[in-house]
């Protein structure tokens, strides 16, 4: 017998099914070429639809989860092999389709700070975006060489059509600290948990909007700032 997969242990027979299932896996995807079709379009979904008697302003919105390096997995995803997991192999895909679609705005989750500094801002920059980004709360409390690997969220919006006037980062452990109200039950489900949210308030600039009413954009657009200044954002 090879005695790679020798086990001298006693193992559960869902234990050895595992790691038989793993074996061949590893197996095949070393000997075999896998082709696939391109996935299809995803669809645009419209919020609404421009009033053209209206100042108009449309942009575009994706969302997309890059799923984090460290949960790539193949204990998480075991029917997809390495090679595939791999992130020098995915980031190219993930760079390729939010080229593809070219929103306005692009929030992206699972986003490591590594990846965001050096890769992600750098890349999209080349498009005309810029973007802000934080970690999730624990990467407060750990060393700056650990921090690089702490995933978050990240926010690019198209530099010609927007200008950012503040980021909002949103603590949900926090949060829930300040709103448990005496609900021990809910606080100790949330607090191990360090999600974040993270929002920004954009101005538009004027290649955001359809031609005409000048004059009423610009005086929305410094009405809304200024409501902003007295909110809970501020």
């Amino acid at each position: 017998m090879d005695p790679r997969y020798y086990f001298p242990v006693k193992l559960s027979s869902f234990q050895a099914n595992f790691i038989i299932l793993e074996i061949l896996l590893t197996s095949l995807t070393s000997i075999c070429i896998f082709t696939a079709n391109h996935p299809p379009q995803r669809p645009w979904i419209p919020l609404t639809r421009p009033n053209r008697t209206r100042p108009t302003c449309i942009f575009t919105v994706m969302c997309y989860n890059v799923l984090c390096d460290k949960y790539a997995t193949r204990q998480m995803y075991g029917y997809c092999p390495s090679w595939a997991l791999d992130w020098e192999y995915r980031k190219k895909g993930i760079l390729d389709e939010i080229r593809h679609y070219a929103a306005d705005i692009i929030s992206l989750q699972e986003v490591e700070t590594d990846q965001f500094y050096n890769f992600f801002l750098p890349e999209l920059k080349h498009d005309g975006y810029d973007g802000i980004f934080s970690p999730k709360s624990r990467a407060k409390t750990m060393a700056e060489n650990d921090r690089k690997y702490v995933d978050g969220c990240a926010i690019f919006y198209r530099t010609a059509k927007f200008t950012l006037i503040k980021e909002h980062l949103v603590e949900f452990n926090q949060l829930a600290m300040a709103n448990a109200e005496g609900s021990d039950n809910m606080l100790n489900r949330v607090m191990p948990k360090d999600n974040i949210g993270l929002a920004a308030l954009l101005r538009t600039k004027e290649a955001a909007w359809d031609n005409g009413y000048r004059d009423v954009r610009t005086n929305q657009q410094s009405t809304l700032v200024d409501m902003f200044d007295t909110t809970a954002i501020a």
